[in-house]
């Protein structure tokens, strides 16, 4: 009996199959008054999509996949979400986790508005990506989030929701692997 060798995936055709992907489905938007306060997924891109906002208006997205491999994508309509993912600039593979906090009293004078805190989980700062740091030292990387296994990956979300809810981590406590 002969065996079947693991048919070798074009790079070409992988490219074509996630474009076919993206173009054949819409993500669902994540709204944390149907979906729950809380979010946590592995960052994927920024897009833009053209004319869907209020008056035609371009929206940007966030682009995500969950623990089960769902494609979600978050609709940045409020300035304190961008401004809270501006600050933590994701970074497609890194796990981010995003809490609403609900509606928010200016401290001084002004208008209510959408409050929101953003962490994710990086070990390597400063625009440099994990992968860069063990390419430049010649060893393999540990797991990335997307590769955790599911108790690493609740830990993983855990310290992230810590970090955003702005307590106190103990030593190694968020390392999730």
């Amino acid at each position: 009996m002969t065996e079947t060798q693991p048919q070798a995936v074009d790079p070409w055709d992988e490219r074509v199959n996630t474009l076919r992907d993206r173009a054949t489905h819409r993500a669902q938007g994540w709204r944390w008054d149907d979906d729950g306060a809380e979010f946590a997924g592995i960052f994927q891109r920024w897009e833009i999509a053209k004319g869907a906002g209020y008056q035609g208006r371009d929206v940007p997205l966030a682009m995500f996949r969950d623990r089960a491999g769902k494609e979600w994508a978050i609709w940045l309509f409020h300035g304190i979400l961008v401004d809270e993912l501006v600050k933590v600039n994701p970074q497609a593979g890194e796990l981010v986790f995003i809490t609403y906090l609900g509606m928010q009293e200016p401290q001084g004078e002004g208008a209510s508005y959408h409050a929101y805190r953003v962490a994710v989980d990086r070990i390597v700062t400063g625009g440099v990506s994990l992968a860069d740091v063990a390419a430049a030292a010649g060893v393999d990387a540990p797991a990335f989030p997307d590769e955790l296994t599911p108790d690493e990956h609740e830990r993983a979300v855990e310290a992230a929701a810590e970090r955003a809810a702005g307590g106190q981590l103990e030593p190694d406590e968020d390392i999730p692997f």
